[in-house]
């Protein structure tokens, strides 16, 4: 319904804003700011209010004030249709990953909220699962892990929909058993 009701350049933005498992308003306007060209550095224009346009559409839900979310099937389908557009493809999922890394090392002296540390930590987790799957599946086994030891079974539920969240990057290079124990 969206892709009918939108323009080609929400389209587009929703496609980008697919990549992070949370978005803020900050992070879509960088991604907007950032990603306003195709592949080969054709630019294409993205109207700033296709940002509000966007979280305030069906397909975001705001899980806290200024965080929203995508619903993980909505944003498996779009990823998917990012890769598979031939303007952008599977290199504009490696130049997100990096935009990510290089959106949090900006963002990180600026964020004091124990919210942020966890919001960083699941862009850095993206970013990683997407283009070094073995080591975000490392660092998230480790953290569940340490989850398990703690008896911290809210931060066990949240890691465990994360890695669920993964099972596209992780089942593609052999880490479906990873998959198959947070069931």
């Amino acid at each position: 319904r969206f892709k009918r009701r939108s323009w080609e350049a929400h389209l587009y933005l929703a496609y980008h804003a697919a990549f992070p498992l949370t978005l803020t308003p900050d992070l879509l306007y960088s991604l907007r700011a950032n990603f306003s060209h195709y592949s080969n550095g054709e630019p294409f224009d993205i109207p700033w209010i296709t940002v509000a346009d966007l979280l305030l559409s069906d397909l975001c839900n705001e899980v806290s004030r200024e965080l929203y979310e995508i619903d993980v099937s909505v944003r498996n389908v779009l990823l998917e249709e990012l890769k598979a557009y031939p303007r952008f493809g599977v290199q504009r999922i490696h130049e997100l990953s990096n935009f990510l890394f290089a959106y949090i090392e900006h963002q990180q002296p600026y964020n004091i909220q124990p919210f942020n540390k966890n919001f960083d930590r699941e862009l850095k987790w993206t970013a990683l699962a997407y283009t070094k799957p073995n080591e975000a599946a490392y660092k998230l086994a480790r953290a569940l892990l340490t989850s398990l030891e703690q008896h911290d079974t809210a931060e066990q539920i949240r890691l465990s929909a994360l890695i669920e969240t993964f099972a596209e990057p992780f089942t593609s290079v052999g880490l479906a058993p990873l998959i198959t124990y947070v069931y």
